[in-house]
């Protein structure tokens, strides 16, 4: 969801995460496992992300928090990945490990959301898709007995919809760029 990516990534992010979202809630039974597993494969594929930018926007005196968060992606995503491909550990295990890399991860994109802007205008979608990120860690740590594949879809229902209308509002026409 970042200004310099192209609009039609964060758009493909924002569906893929409403998919996912109304998946869950459609289906919960079924999604039990599929929570874990798709909260990784985000993890790590923004963690990728995060670190090619983090590594290509590194400059002398700047933040290196966006590396550091994309590494954290990685770590968690890949360590909740290699759990499920190598059936290790337990699936309460899972979920515990998910929700440290969730409130470490949207902790770290909320702090650089309201704190580290580095002269860009405050920007609403981002500091909501962290703050959901930071709260389903929190939900899934805080109470354990909770329906988790309904409540990780009315999330992820709730970071697409963001994502899509942020993209779709803040989406500059390139005939008003070229000007």
């Amino acid at each position: 969801m970042s200004k310099n990516s192209p609009w039609w990534l964060a758009l493909i992010q924002g569906l893929v995460a409403l998919g996912a979202g109304l998946f869950l809630l459609v289906d919960p039974t079924s999604a039990r496992f599929l929570v874990g597993l798709l909260a990784a494969i985000y993890l790590l594929v923004t963690g990728l992300i995060y670190t090619v930018r983090g590594i290509i926007a590194r400059r002398p005196g700047k933040s290196s928090l966006l590396l550091i968060r994309g590494i954290v992606g990685l770590i968690f995503g890949g360590l909740l990945l290699a759990m499920a491909f190598f059936n290790i550990g337990t699936l309460a295990l899972g979920y515990t490990i998910l929700a440290i890399g969730l409130i470490v991860f949207g902790g770290m994109g909320l702090f650089h959301s309201v704190f580290q802007r580095e002269g860009r205008p405050f920007a609403w979608g981002p500091v909501l898709v962290h703050a959901a990120l930071l709260a389903w860690g929190l939900i899934i740590i805080l109470f354990p007995s909770v329906n988790l594949p309904v409540i990780s879809g009315w999330i992820l229902v709730l970071i697409g919809v963001v994502i899509v209308v942020y993209t779709v509002l803040g989406r500059k026409d390139p005939a008003s760029e070229a000007v």
